[in-house]
């Protein structure tokens, strides 16, 4: 498969532009190709199989920009994860020279450019629960970087405090106080999408249907599906050419034993 495939083409909408931009500034990153003859770049997000559901929805905001989505094995230990790839596109190219200036991923002023639905994909990436605290995880970026997103998030309504993270040398990350009254929170709850729900303070227990069966259904905020079965159904949905291809090569094996 060609992965840096020009699309000069394919245009960003406003909306898959603000998740692109949340996406990066979170567990995503920007590639370009620097043998290509043309000025591109591709996007690729990575998430763990418990957020599949999270990372099938980027894929389908991101529409005809997505080359392939697949579940891949976490480089042996144990767990697997959803990794989506767009094609590599001129549009792409404009926001990795603007996050990427040296060849690094920095915070500049790009993230001023990030609305309510860039800093909602932003937390669903990189924010965590602790108690009754609410951190974002910047451990990739300076000190002076962190006060740039600081302040940034301050100017969303949020009181945000920078903490030194004790895991290692030089390392930080962001802590909103008092989450269950802030305003930054109030902005992004409307694109915060159901599985990831369970990092909001209030998570509500609202009734919802099942995406499968739909069936109407309360409880724990994460669950997405209301029973097991359905919950399998969709996995089966997800990864069925994987489970055709693994049957066809088990009946092929079976038939060359026979045939032995």
């Amino acid at each position: 498969m060609v992965l840096f495939k020009k699309r000069e083409d394919i245009k960003m909408t406003p909306e898959q532009e603000q998740i692109v931009l949340g996406t990066v500034l979170g567990d995503g990153n920007l590639s370009i190709n620097k043998k290509a003859k043309y000025s591109s770049a591709r996007l690729r997000c990575n998430h763990g199989i418990k957020q599949a559901e999270y990372a099938d929805w980027k894929a389908d905001k991101m529409g005809e920009m997505v080359s392939f989505v697949k579940t891949v094995d976490n480089n042996g230990w144990g767990n697997k994860n959803r990794v989506v790839y767009t094609y590599s596109t001129p549009s792409l190219r404009e926001i990795y020279d603007s996050v990427y200036p040296s060849g690094r991923k920095s915070v500049d002023s790009w993230v001023n450019r990030l609305g309510p639905l860039g800093l909602a994909v932003w937390y669903m990436d990189d924010g965590s629960v602790s108690g009754s605290a609410r951190h974002i995880g910047t451990q990739a970026f300076s000190l002076k970087e962190n006060e740039r997103l600081k302040e940034m998030l301050m100017g969303w309504g949020a009181s945000v405090k920078i903490r030194f993270d004790k895991r290692g040398k030089g390392y930080y990350f962001l802590e909103i106080e008092k989450p269950s009254t802030s305003e930054f929170f109030k902005v992004i709850e409307p694109h915060i999408i159901p599985s990831m729900a369970y990092k909001m303070p209030r998570a509500m227990d609202k009734e919802r249907p099942c995406p499968v069966c739909g069936a109407v259904f309360s409880g724990d905020v994460r669950k997405v599906y209301c029973s097991k079965k359905c919950l399998k159904m969709a996995d089966y949905e997800r990864n069925k050419d994987a489970y055709k291809n693994r049957a066809r090569r088990s009946r092929e094996k079976a038939r060359q034993e026979r045939n032995a």
